[in-house]
């Protein structure tokens, strides 16, 4: 049985590891923001989180996996803040919670989108990363939209939510992109009710099928 101290020691080793780790996210997120991937260096990275160069390699193992890894916390972190949505039974309310988190928290997307174009070919590790992400947030959109039609569902149209979920996700990497290039504030947030508008149609439709079938 080990001793009281080695117990200690080990336990402060693991809290020093993992603190460091989370300064290099919050520094490999912030640097890869504002230069990419390719105009940012690990001595960079080590620099701003106040760490050594190998220990960046130690805990990611590549510049690649930090990538990954960044993407992977910045998606954990958004889809943290649309847990709310499944809490709304009301589209348009719920609908106007995802614009206004990506209006007020625009790193994960833009993050994502940047690094998908800039590394795709050649990083299998981020490709995977964003996959995982992608694949936590339609199965979340799609949960919410199953419970906002119902408990009697046929297979038919589970696959229609499914697709619905899908054109959310792309819909919100498409308004995001023109967010940043031509719409101002309000605008975005126009193209988001009617949106809702439009997801609250495809709901009153499915429940009226699911009601003639059941």
């Amino acid at each position: 049985m080990p001793r009281e101290d080695d117990q200690t020691l080990r336990d402060g080793r693991r809290v020093r590891g993992e603190a460091t780790k989370m300064r290099v996210l919050t520094a490999a997120s912030d640097l890869f923001a504002q230069r990419g991937f390719s105009g940012t260096s690990i001595n960079d990275l080590a620099a701003m989180a106040e760490v050594k160069p190998a220990s960046v390699y130690h805990a990611f193992g590549s510049k690649e996996g930090l990538l990954a890894a960044v993407a992977e916390a910045a998606g954990e972190e958004f889809f943290g803040l649309l847990r709310t949505i499944g809490a709304s039974s009301d589209v348009h309310t719920a609908i106007r919670t995802v614009a206004e988190t990506i209006e007020t928290h625009p790193r994960f997307l833009r993050l994502l989108i940047m690094l998908m174009l800039e590394r795709q070919n050649d990083s299998p590790a981020l490709v995977a990363a964003a996959q995982k992400v992608r694949a936590r947030g339609r199965v979340m959109v799609k949960q919410w939209l199953l419970d906002l039609v119902g408990p009697v569902i046929t297979p038919e149209h589970q696959a229609r939510i499914d697709d619905l979920a899908l054109t959310l996700l792309i819909f919100w990497d498409g308004a995001f992109v023109a967010r940043q290039l031509e719409l101002d504030e309000a605008a975005f947030l126009d193209l988001f009710d009617k949106l809702a508008d439009f997801v609250s149609e495809r709901i009153a439709e499915i429940r009226r099928e699911v009601s003639a079938v059941s």
